[in-house]
């Protein structure tokens, strides 16, 4: 297992009207100046119950690794508790209820250190993938580690987005607050100096507004 900064740690606050209003395509995305974007962040966390982040009910048909190298499609779906899937039904007037595929309390989600080796390795039929694993992290649940593999880059960044939203629900928000504030003290007691600092790799990937 590796670790490394995410560069797009807090993109659901740069672009909130990305994920907070999911679209199609990229070319459906309106651009929202800085206050715009706030009203729109604040009203979403403001709106939930008991802390609990919607996951404005992404569904999708996507792989699901289903062997060493065999992938099969499946309908998915996130809700308030996590996600869902339900099996391809023999005919199409039949509709089969959605079963639970893992809760969010019980399960964190993983990233691939590197996407393209990734797909090579395991045969993926993209490079956009994500891994669930339980919490307790045994020997035994560390082999049933499951994979979900999206069309494209747009579905991927759509649905982990919406996964930590449910997992770690205002704490985001509060993070972001918090490191927003220590930016721009540095930037109003060293000016120039904080420039430069935000090029190293660390302060880079974590502060980008």
């Amino acid at each position: 297992m590796y670790f490394r900064n995410n560069v797009r740690k807090y993109e659901l606050f740069r672009r909130p009207q990305l994920f907070l209003k999911p679209v199609d395509t990229y070319a459906n995305v309106v651009d929202l100046n800085r206050e715009c974007r706030q009203v729109l962040i604040d009203d979403f966390f403001s709106n939930t119950a008991n802390t609990r982040i919607p996951s404005i009910g992404l569904k999708g048909v996507h792989w699901l690794k289903s062997g060493k190298k065999s992938w099969r499609k499946m309908n998915f779906v996130i809700r308030d508790s996590g996600i869902y899937y339900a099996g391809k039904a023999k005919n199409k007037s039949q509709s089969l209820p959605w079963t639970c595929f893992s809760r969010t309390e019980e399960n964190d989600m993983f990233l691939p250190n590197n996407n393209k080796e990734f797909k090579k390795q395991h045969k993926a039929p993209t490079e956009y993938c994500f891994l669930i694993r339980t919490k307790t992290n045994t020997r035994e649940q560390h082999r049933s580690t499951r994979c979900i593999c999206v069309e494209n880059e747009l579905q991927f960044r759509l649905w982990t987005n919406a996964l930590r939203r449910l997992e770690y629900g205002e704490k985001l928000l509060n993070n972001f607050n918090t490191s927003r504030a220590f930016l721009e003290k540095l930037n109003k007691e060293q000016g120039d100096d904080i420039q430069r600092a935000c090029l190293s790799p660390t302060l880079h990937s974590s502060f980008q507004f």
